[in-house]
């Protein structure tokens, strides 16, 4: 998990140097934003797994963990596209298209996992 945020952290970087050299100011404001939408996201799923591990948790907990985890980034993402996109009026394409890179990351590192766990 730290290692995906790590990884998170790095695509960031990257899409702020290629925005500096590719485009203007706003475009890189828009695209970091996005990306720690993503990065924000990563962090509440870390707590929630710190947290589940410190538990015993039977059938009905871990369900309740797992929905009270997605509901919490659903909220929590939803308030901050509000606020990137509302109130510091920056581009829907570049905050949505970092939010993307950030989230195709968590999805590309647990495609690596699990084929990792098949073949051992």
């Amino acid at each position: 998990m730290r290692s995906l945020l790590i990884i998170n952290v790095f695509i960031l970087f990257i899409l702020m140097v290629l925005g500096t050299m590719l485009a203007n100011a706003a475009v890189v404001y828009a695209l970091t934003f996005g990306a720690l939408i993503a990065i924000v996201n990563t962090f509440v799923l870390m707590a929630h797994k710190l947290h589940a591990d410190k538990r015993v948790l039977g059938m009905s907990g871990s369900i309740q963990t797992l929905y009270l985890c997605a509901l919490e980034r659903l909220v929590l993402a939803a308030l901050l596209f509000a606020l990137g996109l509302g109130l510091l009026k920056l581009s829907p394409l570049f905050v949505i298209t970092g939010f993307i890179v950030g989230q195709g990351v968590m999805v590309l590192e647990g495609i690596a996992r699990g084929l990792n766990w098949q073949h051992g």
